[in-house]
């Protein structure tokens, strides 16, 4: 992604068929400095309408750290529920995983 105003990266958000997954993910980062204008909700909710819209993806999941507060925030204020734990393949990490079926 790239701040329209300045032209620099700023992050990506994204659709990703993540292998574990059996429903395709919602993935973003953004750069810190970047953090907590809204960047990242306009972002993923554009992702997710263009999911639903475009693709007619029937669910959407995402994942995310134990401890990502913001990201967990995020995806609450979308729509999504928490569904569970998982964990990827060749990963150790236990991650919250979250859905919104469209």
């Amino acid at each position: 992604m790239e701040h329209k105003a300045f032209e620099i990266p700023i992050g990506l958000c994204g659709l990703i068929k993540r292998e574990g997954l059996e429903h395709i993910d919602l993935g973003y980062g953004f750069l810190e400095k970047f953090s907590g204008n809204g960047y990242a909700y306009e972002a993923a909710a554009a992702v997710v309408t263009y999911g639903q819209e475009k693709l007619s993806l029937p669910k959407i999941v995402a994942i995310t750290t134990v401890d990502n507060d913001k990201s967990i925030r995020l995806l609450d204020k979308l729509g999504f529920i928490f569904e569970g734990w998982t964990t990827l393949p060749n990963d150790t990490e236990k991650l919250k995983r979250f859905a919104l079926n469209t």
